[in-house]
């Protein structure tokens, strides 16, 4: 859920947030002052999610850069060993080529943001950590990874999605039309396999198979939620629905749950603080989702094209706050024509947005959501936190450069 910061922030420019914690800024924000329309002074200037642009070169050491991609995908050869030799033990035949095979093709590509969360944000919880609990955290984000992998798989299946990362999905192929559910559990047990090889002894690890299964649990009925629900079932979908349908399908398990896992990791105890760091990137996950709904109908620039939320009658940012400011008439013109596949369907519902003024609201939301995020920044007391909180953010600019978190 959005954090509920209720104030916004007087003068909160995020490069300055940056360099006051030792870390390079990401961001460059336009000359032009803005200022809040909806504050008791509204000559106060904000930092705005519209005014970032991406232009400057990302760090090395910032978590979508490619040397922090290249580093963590160093431990995936090490992964791939893992996982093989205990496949060949039960698969003497083929030695386990298959699994290893099949992860390596899912592994191709692709941000690793999940995965790459745990040891990053790791590294900024315990900065004077050795060598080796560094590489745990690897290990720890990889069995993350692998996991979100196996869960991919399926909802490529049930979506009907004919790619992913730029490549066929792995259902699509026709060798593994058959295979593909039980390729899908061979994936979830082998995150498993890898985390009770490097984590079976820690202290933590009952609470983490819990936490691992609740988040599993949850990402199940919340895509179950996702492609079966839609406008016509007679039910109305509220903003707050979506917030609670973000957090099941996709919040939890890509945003929170890494957080938690890095948490426990560094040698959190404290549920209040862990949960208080795992509502943050929380809530930076919902900001990238809406950002994601919005563009998915309105690409941000030639190279995207438009999605499919339209066709498939989608719960999302867009179709939801269209019902809540529409009339009884757009409704029913919205109903019969939302899940439809042929063009012209497509374009009356993007008329139809553009008529409610949902872009002007889009850039509004997402204002208020950034300012938010920055608020929640500025007043974290836990230093540690916060610096946590400011490396969370830092892919942000790589969002509004390439038109969404997963693209």
């Amino acid at each position: 859920m959005v954090t509920k910061c209720f104030s916004l922030v007087e003068s909160v420019l995020f490069k300055n947030v940056l360099r006051s914690y030792g870390l390079r800024p990401i961001l460059a924000l336009q000359p032009n002052a803005s200022y809040s329309t909806n504050s008791t002074n509204s000559n106060k200037p904000i930092c705005r999610a519209s005014q970032i642009t991406a232009t400057a070169t990302i760090p090395d050491e910032c978590l979508h850069s490619e040397a922090t991609l290249k580093q963590f995908m160093s431990y995936f050869p090490g992964v791939i060993k893992d996982i093989q030799e205990a496949a060949a033990i039960v698969d003497p035949i083929e030695n386990g080529k298959h699994v290893a095979k099949l992860l390596e093709y899912l592994a191709e590509g692709g941000r690793k943001h999940l995965g790459m969360v745990i040891p990053e944000s790791y590294k900024v919880l315990v900065p004077d950590a050795s060598e080796e609990d560094i590489r745990l955290s690897y290990k720890m984000g990889w069995f993350a990874e692998v996991m979100y992998d196996g869960l991919n798989m399926i909802d490529d299946l049930m979506d009907n999605s004919m790619t992913r990362r730029n490549k066929p999905c792995w259902w699509t192929l026709p060798e593994n039309r058959v295979t593909i559910s039980n390729d899908a559990l061979i994936v979830n047990f082998s995150s498993l396999h890898l985390f009770n090889k490097y984590f079976s002894k820690h202290k933590q690890f009952q609470q983490i198979i819990e936490l691992h299964n609740q988040s599993n649990f949850q990402a199940a009925v919340g895509q179950w939620m996702d492609v079966s629900l839609n406008f016509n079932s007679g039910k109305e979908f509220t903003i707050e629905y979506y917030k609670h349908h973000c957090f099941n399908v996709g919040l939890d398990i890509g945003a929170i749950f890494p957080v938690k896992l890095a948490m426990i990791l560094a040698g959190y105890t404290d549920p209040e603080v862990i949960e208080r760091a795992a509502s943050f990137n929380g809530d930076v996950m919902y900001y990238y989702l809406v950002q994601d709904d919005f563009i998915d109908c309105f690409p941000p620039h030639p190279d995207l094209s438009m999605g499919t939320d339209i066709e498939k009658g989608r719960i999302r940012w867009l179709s939801v706050s269209f019902m809540e400011r529409a009339s009884e008439a757009q409704k029913e013109f919205f109903k019969h024509h939302y899940g439809k596949s042929d063009k012209e369907s497509i374009e009356k519902i993007k008329e139809l947005y553009i008529e409610v003024k949902l872009p002007e609201l889009y850039h509004q939301y997402a204002d208020e959501m950034f300012n938010n995020l920055m608020t929640c920044i500025e007043r974290e007391p836990d230093e540690k936190l916060k610096k946590l909180f400011v490396k969370l953010m830092e892919p942000v600019k790589d969002s509004l450069r390439t038109g969404g978190m997963y693209w």
